[in-house]
């Protein structure tokens, strides 16, 4: 099972984001975002990056975790009433 910090890394990873973009665009260290990418390809019983980005497609993992970092980013929905303005 992966971390969600994983599954953003492996979203990243399976569109070709190189670590050290990873790195920057996550506000981790080098190393941190190297140890996840091990850790990844292990779980996923692969041997390279490339590996792991077919995986995930294959499984439809892709489109999963895009749907998902979506809902993740979108702002949530007012609810009705819930400005504290009255009328």
């Amino acid at each position: 099972m992966l971390t969600a910090l994983q599954h953003e890394i492996v979203r990243m990873l399976a569109r070709g984001a190189s670590d050290r973009h990873i790195a920057h665009r996550l506000g981790l260290g080098l190393r941190t975002v190297q140890r996840h990418v091990s850790t990844i390809m292990q779980l996923l019983r692969v041997q390279s990056r490339f590996e792991a980005g077919v995986a995930v497609t294959r499984a439809g993992l892709l489109e999963e975790l895009d749907a998902g970092a979506r809902r993740s980013t979108d702002p949530t929905p007012d609810r009705p009433g819930g400005s504290g303005a009255t009328t």
